[in-house]
């Protein structure tokens, strides 16, 4: 979940995104060889993955895209 009323002020870009995955699920492994993720900003800053955030869940509608 993303952190509300926070900026954060770290430089990232698209290989942030899998450089997120690895360190999340693959221990910090890079996949890839000299791939930009090993230099890639992180994400962490901006998003909350405290305890209670997954009790918030909800579900849409498939065909309405509504509560």
């Amino acid at each position: 979940m993303a952190r509300p009323n926070f900026v954060d002020h770290h430089v990232t870009g698209q290989s942030s995104i899998p450089r997120f995955i690895e360190d999340k699920w693959l221990g910090g492994e890079r996949t890839g060889d000299h791939s930009f993720d090993g230099i890639a900003g992180p994400l962490d800053n901006m998003l909350n993955f405290g305890p209670g955030i997954h009790s918030s869940r909800f579900f849409l509608e498939p065909v309405t895209g509504q509560r």
